[in-house]
């Protein structure tokens, strides 16, 4: 088994990073939130404005729709680009329910949903 991230994967990975490095959001948080600021907080510290502007770049992008199949609109990159994502958002401080979406939302419709389910996701 191959434990190695194969190109696209690390292209996933460096434009995830860079899409957040445009966006400024991890010095915007770091310089918006205090030190004590617990993660349940975190997102309601910060603009609607601003997670919605995030939110809805990351599904642009087609961040959010890398790890589904091609045939159903995604990426067609797998499994491990959620991992890929869910990791580099972490990194960036995104207070956004990123795994949330792809652990418990995109992945379970995925492998496990109708075909009428999984048609609607993208």
């Amino acid at each position: 088994m191959d434990l190695f991230l194969s190109t696209e994967l690390l292209e996933l990975r460096s434009a995830v990073r860079d899409f957040f490095s445009e966006i400024g959001s991890r010095s915007t948080v770091l310089n918006t939130v205090p030190s004590s600021c617990d993660a349940s907080s975190l997102a309601g510290m910060l603009s609607a404005e601003a997670v919605e502007t995030v939110w809805n770049g990351l599904a642009r992008d087609g961040f959010l729709a890398a790890p589904v199949p091609k045939n159903l609109g995604g990426g067609g990159l797998g499994v491990l680009a959620a991992q890929v994502l869910v990791e580099a958002c972490g990194r960036e401080l995104s207070p956004l329910p990123v795994f949330e979406t792809v652990a418990f939302g995109i992945l379970p419709l995925m492998l496990l949903g109708s075909a009428e389910a999984q048609r609607g996701l993208f």
